[in-house]
């Protein structure tokens, strides 16, 4: 059974025993009097806040978090091996849930899969090749590069040889990697081991890599992707 962690905001109102007691991370919103800005429920008691209310000439307003708060914590718990819920103000109310959106996309553009395959037959044998169809038209002999996007199979780029569509899977993948760090990657070969270790070995001169290695296809991928698959598999941030 996974462990579950929350990462939730302080409207929530949890006693601190629960806190500590439990994986529960509390992002602060911020209470904003004039110049002055308090993070809720750590810079100042709530008695003194009510008091503060009171005396004040300044009404307060509130904002939300930023995505930078919420991704900080969820990377951290990730990281700890937890699957994380986030439990947020209702965003009529408020953008805490933007924020925390923002912070969950950031990290999810982290990870994804370059790949290309000496020919579309086996994609288009087994029906796999999706919305890549009408991209490539009927003209199975191209070199595609191909991405594994929301589950399912989208083209990225078509060329005529081997070596541009290792080009082109090496320009988006830094395009995609886009200097974060850390920085682990897999190079995947259906039948195609040399292909596979020159292009770890191209990754590993260009990219500072912290974790790698080269793994072969399952027969159930290759079933549909053929021999002569190459790609990149990766995690970029996390």
């Amino acid at each position: 059974m996974a462990k579950v962690a929350i990462v939730t905001d302080s409207t929530a109102c949890i006693p601190a025993e629960y806190i500590s007691k439990y994986p529960i991370v509390v992002i602060p919103l911020h209470v904003i009097f004039g110049s002055q800005i308090y993070m809720d429920g750590v810079d100042m008691t709530t008695n003194q806040f009510y008091k503060k209310l009171v005396e004040s000439k300044i009404n307060p307003t509130t904002s939300q978090p930023t995505p930078d708060a919420f991704e900080k914590e969820f990377k951290r718990f990730m990281e700890e091996g937890y699957d994380v819920i986030s439990i947020n103000i209702s965003s009529k109310l408020s953008g805490t849930v933007d924020s925390a959106t923002q912070a969950k996309n950031h990290l999810a553009t982290s990870r994804n899969a370059l790949f290309t395959v000496a020919t579309l037959e086996f994609l288009h044998r087994g029906g796999r090749i999706g919305s890549a169809a009408a991209f490539f038209g009927t003209t199975l002999d191209l070199k595609p590069l191909l991405e594994l996007r929301n589950g399912r199979i989208e083209p990225v780029a078509r060329v005529r040889t081997f070596s541009k569509a290792i080009d082109q899977m090496v320009s988006n993948f830094e395009k995609q990697v886009n200097h974060k760090k850390p920085l682990r990657l897999v190079t995947l070969h259906a039948n195609a081991l040399e292909d596979a270790v020159n292009l770890l070995t191209r990754l590993k001169e260009n990219f500072e890599i912290s974790e790698s290695f080269v793994s072969e296809i399952s027969p159930v991928l290759g079933t549909h992707v053929g021999p002569g698959t190459v790609g990149i598999g990766f995690m970029a941030g996390l």
